[in-house]
């Protein structure tokens, strides 16, 4: 794994909650340090959370957290981006019990088509579109608020192929949490197969979260950490440097309905983030491995 010219670990607390994303950050890093044109950004990845800063300039800050690197495929950005969508979560179901009611949750995850990882932009836009449509019906009086993650895996069967899927958390009135207005899982991927122009059904995914306010609360945030932090198991170089050049510019989280105020500043520095990247960043050159396939 690279490590800057210049590395300095400093001992901290603050180091202590991302150590184990570090050998994460350094393969990423690794990754786009392996192309000229984005060796850039693999150096930027590779510093952010230490002390010891060499690009664009050498400098040493005495918060490890000063100058983050803000990339959005740094694990460590996101960790820390986890934190502060959980943080404004949790005001908000604080809120919701100090006032005496109760928020009733589900998870819904819808995925797209299976693709190339070179044709997956425009499988993107394809599943805003039929989102837009879904969310349209008559039933989404019944969701009071949502925030929907972007994702995409790379398929097991086939390392060339992108699995790319909304997961949404769908904060909703109790008749349609569990009670006459409820739709079943079974429903949602019809509808779901109707808009995306689908001819199979589709593995819609649907949960309820239940329990006290607690369980409810600890429940909402693992859903966020778990669709916000990087995955596990990272994907091979080709097809994430690919995955990174299709998603160049695109927003992974959109919030709407009463939840929008609560997470209006995260909104802002998403916004932020994108206008860098469009602005500054280099998208990745289409690697050989895909570049005979067709679009």
């Amino acid at each position: 794994m690279t490590k800057p010219y210049g590395y300095i670990q400093i001992d901290s607390p603050q180091m202590d909650a991302v150590s184990f994303i570090r050998p994460k950050a350094y393969q990423i890093a690794d990754y786009f340090m392996s192309m000229d044109d984005t060796e850039h950004q693999g150096r930027i990845i590779n510093e952010c959370g230490d002390c010891m800063k060499t690009y664009p300039c050498r400098r040493l800050v005495t918060n490890s957290r000063a100058l983050p690197c803000r990339h959005r495929h740094c694990p460590i950005c996101r960790h820390w981006k986890s934190e502060r969508w959980q943080d404004q979560a949790k005001q908000f179901l604080s809120r919701v019990a100090s006032a005496g009611n109760t928020a009733y949750w589900l998870v819904l995850t819808l995925p797209g088509e299976r693709s190339f990882v070179n044709c997956l932009k425009p499988r993107v836009d394809h599943m805003e579109n039929a989102f837009s449509r879904l969310t349209s019906q008559r039933f989404a009086q019944h969701i009071l608020g949502c925030i929907r993650f972007f994702e995409v895996d790379q398929a097991t069967d086939d390392d060339r192929i992108a699995v790319p899927r909304f997961r949404c958390l769908l904060l909703v009135t109790q008749s349609f949490h569990n009670g006459p207005d409820f739709i079943p899982r079974d429903d949602w991927a019809e509808m779901w197969r109707h808009h995306l122009h689908m001819r199979d059904t589709p593995e819609v995914y649907l949960k309820r979260i239940e329990g006290d306010s607690e369980a409810t609360s600890m429940s909402v945030l693992s859903e966020i950490s778990q669709s916000i932090n990087c995955p596990d198991r990272l994907p091979s170089k080709c097809w994430f440097l690919e995955m990174a050049n299709q998603l160049h510019g695109v927003p992974e989280i959109d919030v709407s309905g009463v939840l929008w105020p609560w997470f209006r500043e995260q909104l802002k520095n998403q916004a932020s983030d994108l206008f860098r990247e469009r602005r500054y960043s280099v998208p990745v050159p289409t690697s050989p491995a895909y570049s005979g396939f067709a679009k």
